[in-house]
């Protein structure tokens, strides 16, 4: 029933933006749809540790990442069709024959490509366990909004993306106005030796994030692989499956002695069901937007989050938290206005098929 919801959504959705004139509005649609979608997924995250449930991370990101492919080649299958000879036999056909066989031999070439991506993501999200272990949730927070300016840095430097002066200055107020949601838990914090690597995790997870992020935008507009959103998923989740897969096999004996589903709930399931749409709509991200935008729309879910968790989980409130929520969408607010200026250069990205053209 979820994947039919999905389905469903993603061909209503992707189609309205196709069919959309203006850019800013576009963009405006995807940005408010991405920030909602994000600020979901952390609290359905919570929920389904609540009580201090532990489960094995990586058989839940598996069975999401397969989830993504199923959905990712259901919308590949819709593609080869087209609306006004649509049929039920004919999409099966797309799905089961030439089209799909024909898509496999193509991409074969390049889908090692997204291992590089794939592995890079498993890794953070690893990393990511062992540093709320080390440092809590509110420090992780802290540090991970490094991100923001530099993924904009290394998309300035990498794909030549420009920002504005004001831009920059939207940036880095918007970087620090998302910090200042959880500082005042900081005061609660005591150093040790387990805190400072904590720490180290936490850079390497920001380093792992800006890279595989900014390479996969890379791989989605800039490789000529861009004709087909669901075709680079398909790339993109195929490797995810392939990681988790592997690292499932190496380690059976522990998914054995405690069980694939263990001291899992609704909330885990639905979850996973969830992921599939944030990875949808990170692919409408880097094919309409870039990686720098979808760090800096994370950033505002984080606030987000932070201030349903005062209402939902009762959660401490402080007057950094107001502070946090004014500066920071007051920033986001400036960055999306003043995108405008750039957003013609978006959708003119030099490919490798425009490129050989020119030569």
């Amino acid at each position: 029933t979820v994947l039919s919801f999905q389905l469903s959504a993603f061909v209503v959705y992707d189609k309205m933006l196709a069919d959309l004139e203006t850019n800013k509005l576009k963009l405006a649609i995807v940005y408010v749809t991405m920030t909602v979608v994000a600020t979901i997924n952390p609290l359905l995250v919570r929920k389904s540790v609540d009580g201090g449930v532990s489960f094995n991370v990586v058989v839940v990101e598996s069975l999401g990442e397969f989830m993504k492919l199923v959905v990712a080649t259901s919308l590949f299958g819709y593609e080869q069709v087209s609306d006004s000879q649509f049929s039920a036999n004919r999409f099966w056909e797309s799905l089961t024959g030439g089209a799909l066989i024909d898509f496999v031999v193509t991409v074969s070439k390049s889908w090692p490509l997204f291992l590089v991506p794939g592995l890079a993501y498993l890794i953070q999200n690893s990393i990511y366990n062992l540093s709320v272990a080390a440092i809590g949730i509110p420090v992780l927070t802290i540090v991970f909004q490094i991100t923001i300016p530099l993924s904009c840095v290394v998309s300035r430097l990498v794909l030549g993306r420009k920002l504005n002066s004001k831009q920059w200055i939207a940036v880095g107020s918007l970087t620090i106005g998302s910090m200042l949601g959880t500082s005042s838990q900081l005061l609660e914090l005591q150093f040790s030796q387990t805190f400072l690597i904590g720490i180290l995790l936490a850079l390497c997870m920001v380093c792992t994030s800006v890279g595989a992020g900014t390479f996969l935008e890379f791989l989605y507009n800039r490789h000529g692989l861009q004709s087909s959103l669901q075709g680079n998923n398909i790339r993109l989740y195929s490797a995810g499956v392939a990681w988790t897969w592997f690292y499932m096999l190496i380690n059976y004996d522990t998914l054995l002695t405690e069980g694939l589903f263990h001291n899992w709930n609704m909330w885990i399931w639905i979850g996973i069901g969830w992921r599939c749409v944030m990875g949808q709509m990170i692919g409408l991200i880097m094919k309409y937007v870039g990686n720098a935008d979808r760090v800096v729309i994370n950033s505002v879910a984080r606030i987000l989050v932070v201030i349903i968790g005062v209402f939902h989980f009762h959660d401490a409130f402080s007057i950094h938290l107001v502070i946090a929520f004014v500066v920071t969408f007051s920033s986001f607010g400036a960055y999306m206005y003043l995108k405008e200026d750039t957003v013609a250069a978006v959708e003119n990205i030099p490919t490798a098929d425009t490129e050989a053209t020119e030569v």
